[in-house]
C-alpha cells in the first residue's frame, strides 16, 4: 500500500475515515510502515493539544438576538405583488392571441360561403357537370375524368 496522506490520518485520528475497511488498512499499515507511524504520531499529539471548545451556553432569544444584528446588513427585498407576475408584456401578447383567436373564429365561419351559400357537395358537383355536359354525349375517358375529379373533390 502507498504512504497514506496527511489528511487521511488527521481523518484517522477523528474516527472519520471514509470506511471501515479504509480504517483496517491504515491500522495494517502504520504497523508496517514506521515512517508513516511517526507522521501519525506527531499529528496526533498536535491535534491533541488543540482542545475542544466548548459551546456557549444560549438562552431561548439566541434566535432572534441573531436576526436583529444581521437584518440591517441584509439588502432590502422588495415587495412582489400579482403585478411581478403579470408584466406588462405578458398581457400584450396574451390579448394578441386572444384578438387572434375570435378573428380567425369569425373569418372561418364566413370562409367557405360563397355569395351567402355554402358550395355543394363533391358528388353533387360532379353529377352537375356530367348532367352540364350530357351523359349520353360523354365518352369513357370522360367518364373516368368525371370519376377522378370527384374522388379528388371528396378527398380535399
Amino acid at each position: 500500500m502507498a504512504h497514506v496522506s496527511e489528511d487521511d490520518l488527521i481523518l484517522y485520528f477523528y474516527g472519520d475515515s471514509r470506511r471501515a475497511a479504509d480504517s483496517g488498512k491504515i491500522d495494517r499499515h502504520l504497523e508496517e510502515c514506521a515512517e508513516c507511524s511517526a507522521r501519525y504520531r506527531e499529528i496526533a499529539d498536535t491535534l491533541a493539544m488543540v482542545g475542544t471548545p466548548d459551546t456557549p451556553p444560549r438562552d431561548e432569544a439566541y434566535g432572534a438576538n441573531v436576526w436583529q444584528r444581521i437584518r440591517y446588513e441584509l439588502p432590502d427585498q422588495e415587495h412582489r405583488g400579482w403585478r411581478e407576475w403579470l408584466p406588462w408584456n405578458r398581457v400584450v401578447l396574451a390579448g394578441a392571441a386572444a384578438a387572434m383567436l375570435v378573428a380567425s373564429f369569425a373569418m372561418g365561419r364566413g370562409w367557405p360561403r360563397i355569395n351567402g351559400a355554402r358550395p355543394a357537395a363533391p358528388d353533387a358537383m360532379v353529377r352537375a357537370a356530367a348532367a352540364s355536359a350530357g351523359d349520353s354525349g360523354l365518352d369513357p375517358s370522360g367518364r373516368v375524368r368525371l370519376a377522378a375529379i370527384g374522388d379528388h373533390l371528396e378527398q380535399t
